[in-house]
């Protein structure tokens, strides 16, 4: 098993050529036994650990709002990949994935600049009230319309947003 575990940290092998080697054989048999007991333990301490389970509950959750991210973005929460080759939906998919990362970056700045003032201002912001904000809205976004952007020094702003359905 040792050995197995050495050849795919170095990838010596890939995972694929490796499950159907071992099939059934008795070390494969092996490698499901050893799976099903480190899923085990996971289970008993999930189930025990109740900080565990809330960090597991956040981390979905925040997955959930990047899914939900990008369905918004995705042409209005009504796209799909249909009826392009493998290469065009590669394509479509990457710049999906830019766009999020776009809107999360630009709502990021956002938050830190609102939290700079309130804070240049003498207003308290407590760290355990910014751990609960997330970059991950669009309620802001308009996905169907035309945006235009101003340089004002090293800041980049809106200066309008039209939608373009009326």
């Amino acid at each position: 098993m040792q050995r197995v575990a050495g050849a795919l940290l170095h990838r010596n092998i890939a995972t694929s050529v490796l499950i159907r080697r071992l099939g059934g054989s008795r070390l494969g048999q092996a490698f499901v036994a050893l799976g099903r007991l480190v899923r085990t333990s996971y289970l008993l301490r999930f189930f025990h650990d109740e900080p565990m389970r809330r960090e597991v509950r956040h981390t979905l959750n925040l997955m959930e709002s990047r899914h939900k991210l990008s369905r918004e973005l995705f042409f209005g929460g009504h796209g799909r990949f249909t009826g392009h080759s493998i290469r065009a939906i590669n394509t479509r998919a990457s710049s999906l994935s830019l766009l999020s990362n776009c809107v999360v970056a630009w709502n990021a700045l956002q938050l830190h600049r609102v939290v700079e003032e309130l804070r240049a201002e003498g207003h308290a912001v407590e760290d355990d009230v910014l751990r609960g904000l997330s970059p991950l809205g669009a309620a802001h976004v308009h996905t169907r319309g035309i945006y235009r952007f101003r340089a004002v020094g090293e800041e980049l702003r809106i200066i309008t947003a039209h939608n373009s359905l009326g």
